[in-house]
């Protein structure tokens, strides 16, 4: 079960059939000092001090204001420590977790496409070309009905916040009317999202019937969800943050990239999309630009020290140095680490459970099988130990907030 908060969410993971309903709003007086709370959760907490670091601390109590934000931490030596404590409990607002549950800093995930979540795990016997025309593009076309895409959306964020993703970045669709829905369902259950307007207007690479019609229109339907997105932020209960998207640069044109790269520098947003996922994209790039995409990319100001690109797979060491230089985050799925991206790029190596090509929305499933790979490839590639963090560190370094 989740509490949420923006300055630090916790999450509970372990097996546990309690059910935890925070939202009523009680006022405790305390003997020693006034704190305006909603629920203290008294238990044992993990978290990381620094990407490297993880901290354990036993009998914590964690201060849940009225409006879900952690108030303050007190630990067994705090002057307070116990009268807080006796007080949440004459009050009955004391939770007190068992031996065996935890209190952990909420999942981020880097890479999502929410309009795939009704094909998790299935469709998988394709190419990504013929698989973004066979399955995916008509399958993302569906979102220009509201109806539908309000239902998947609902679905798809619940599920996420209950497995403990609170924070999510988003690749939508073309419509921003279904990425409004996904907004709303972010707000709904307390998720903080980064939600892409995805641009995709190449008529060479994208069909007929799921295009923006012009590099214009493009441009012009992306700015406008920005618009609407910040004008939803000033009565939402969380602010989600619109983020520039391009779906990669196969699918969009010269002109509808520059447009972007304007819109994140005159918006200072951040910037989403995928790099050297494929030959097939790499050599899209090699024979329309005579360029590796990540060039491409950063020739229209789209590799910024707030982007994130999905991936990578293909990189090479220009391709590195380069998102290096950019600050530029890398955003990896499960077993796609790269053996490229582990040799001399410190800055980004994250984890995403990307919903194309994961089975489950569980975070936590998907850390399983890569620290299996961390653990074995050092066993045949001595020189590319890979670190893979799954805490807030890539989106405080890319600074997406």
């Amino acid at each position: 079960m989740t509490v949420y908060n923006n300055r630090y969410t916790v999450i509970r993971i372990m097996n546990c059939s309690r059910k935890i309903k925070f939202g009523f709003c009680l006022n405790i007086f305390i003997e020693v000092s006034i704190i305006s709370i909603a629920t203290i959760i008294d238990g044992s907490t993990i978290t990381s001090t620094n990407p490297q670091t993880i901290t354990f601390l036993n009998h914590q109590l964690v201060c849940i204001d009225n409006s879900g934000y952690i108030d303050r931490i007190l630990s067994p030596n705090d002057t307070d420590y116990e009268a807080v404590k006796a007080t949440a409990k004459r009050k009955q607002q004391l939770l007190s977790l068992n031996k065996d549950e935890y209190l952990l800093p909420g999942f981020i995930d880097l890479h999502i496409h929410a309009p795939q979540w009704p094909n998790a795990g299935l469709a998988l016997d394709r190419s990504l070309n013929e698989w973004l025309n066979t399955y995916t593009f008509p399958l993302e076309a569906k979102y220009q009905e509201i109806d539908f895409a309000k239902s998947v959306y609902n679905n798809l964020v619940q599920e996420l916040v209950n497995n403990g993703t609170t924070t999510a970045l988003y690749f939508g669709t073309i419509h921003n009317q279904a990425n409004l829905e996904l907004a709303r369902a972010c707000n709904r259950h307390q998720q903080r999202g980064f939600i892409g307007q995805v641009t995709m207007d190449n008529r060479e690479q994208t069909p007929g019937y799921y295009r923006d019609r012009s590099a214009q229109k493009a441009i012009t339907k992306a700015e406008t969800f920005i618009h609407q997105l910040m004008d939803f932020n000033k009565t939402a209960l969380l602010h989600q943050t619109p983020v520039i998207t391009p779906r990669f640069v196969p699918s969009c044109t010269p002109e509808s990239l520059k447009g972007l790269g304007q819109l994140a520098r005159q918006y200072d947003l951040p910037i989403q999309s995928h790099c050297s996922e494929s030959d097939w994209e790499n050599n899209y790039a090699l024979e329309n630009y005579h360029q590796r995409d990540a060039m491409v990319l950063d020739q229209f100001g789209l590799l910024t020290n707030k982007t994130i690109m999905a991936h990578g797979t293909l990189l090479n060491q220009s391709d590195l140095d380069l998102f290096k230089k950019a600050g530029v985050a890398i955003a990896t799925v499960r077993f796609q680490m790269p053996i490229s991206a582990t040799r001399s790029y410190p800055l980004a190596k994250s984890l995403s459970n990307i919903l194309k090509s994961g089975w489950v929305p569980i975070f936590r499933a998907a850390i399983r099988p890569v620290f299996i790979a961390i653990l074995t490839r050092p066993l045949f590639h001595p020189e590319c130990f890979m670190t893979v963090s799954t805490h807030h560190y890539h989106l405080r370094d890319a600074e997406l907030r």
